[in-house]
């Protein structure tokens, strides 16, 4: 019993380890979008590129964000719709209450 109860806990934990893995890869992945578009702007200004190229850049970095953003809501609601599908006696729902009141 006692390691059945263990074993969803890692499961769990994997899990979470998982999607905070994605997560922060898709954050990098915006970081580096932006250091590009930063790169590309100060290029344009010495260069005199036109601004089309500018706009073309800053359209990229939206929908990286966008999509960014849109992933982290997902995994917000998919968790908080689980969070308040699990009963109000269950022991680990009880633990982190207890944790989080702190």
């Amino acid at each position: 019993m006692l390691g059945a109860k263990y074993g969803d806990f890692y499961r769990r934990a994997k899990i979470q380890e998982t999607v905070f893995e994605l997560l922060t890869g898709t954050v990098r992945a915006c970081e580096s979008a932006r250091s590009k578009r930063d790169a590309e702007c100060q290029s344009a200004r010495s260069s005199q590129n036109s601004r089309k190229e500018i706009v073309s850049t800053t359209l990229d970095d939206y929908v990286s964000r966008h999509i960014s953003d849109s992933r982290i809501a997902v995994v917000w609601v998919m968790g908080s719709s689980r969070w308040e599908a699990i009963d109000a006696l269950d022991p680990r729902k009880v633990l982190l209450s207890e944790w989080r009141a702190r």
